[in-house]
């Protein structure tokens, strides 16, 4: 996709426009405060930070598209865009006949998680549904019931199990479906 094209295309993006979509709009602010960070601590000094954070937007449509953009989770977006401002500094430092210090770049902290850890996040939520599925009902019913009244002794009472000692049951259970969770990652 050319230049021409990109830009052509982004016009209909632009923030505060009427029709700029919601992952355009959510992601403005944090770049641009981003490429300011960049700005102030002297790691780009030859780009506005504003058109800055404009060229790591116009650089993810030409890359992803806006449709995969707009269909993709958010922390997944706010990877991708901190990902690529960071590769645009990192550019602009090697234009200038300096290489930054790995560290320097890498110390400012990304506020979203990275898709890695968006990935594994999702990886344990199945994990845990597979362990609980697994339980035996009148245990599944109970682990439940005590998420969602907070509070073992409402919920030993609303689902009538256990007969006695509701706090050691319920550490047993938990016990194996940790077991369980952890396992499911070593397989992996």
């Amino acid at each position: 996709m050319t230049a021409t094209a990109i830009a052509t295309s982004f016009t209909s993006f632009l923030p505060g426009a009427p029709s700029t979509p919601s992952w355009l709009r959510t992601l403005t602010q944090p770049l641009t405060a981003w490429a300011i960070r960049f700005a102030r601590e002297g790691r780009v000094t030859s780009v506005d930070p504003q058109d800055l954070a404009q060229e790591a937007i116009c650089r993810m449509v030409a890359t992803y598209g806006a449709d995969k953009l707009a269909a993709t989770p958010g922390p997944v977006l706010r990877a991708i865009a901190w990902r690529s401002l960071r590769n645009m500094v990192v550019d602009e430092s090697r234009k200038k006949g300096r290489r930054p210090t790995t560290g320097a770049i890498d110390d400012v902290a990304d506020p979203a998680p990275g898709i890695d850890a968006v990935v594994v996040q999702q990886q344990r939520a199945e994990q845990l549904q597979r362990a609980l599925a697994s339980l035996a009902s009148e245990e599944r019913a109970f682990v439940l019931a005590v998420m969602q009244l907070d509070s073992v002794p409402a919920a030993q009472k609303q689902v009538g199990w256990p007969q006695r000692s509701p706090y050691y049951q319920l550490k047993l259970i938990f016990e194996r479906l940790r077991a369980s969770v952890e396992a499911g990652e070593t397989r992996h």
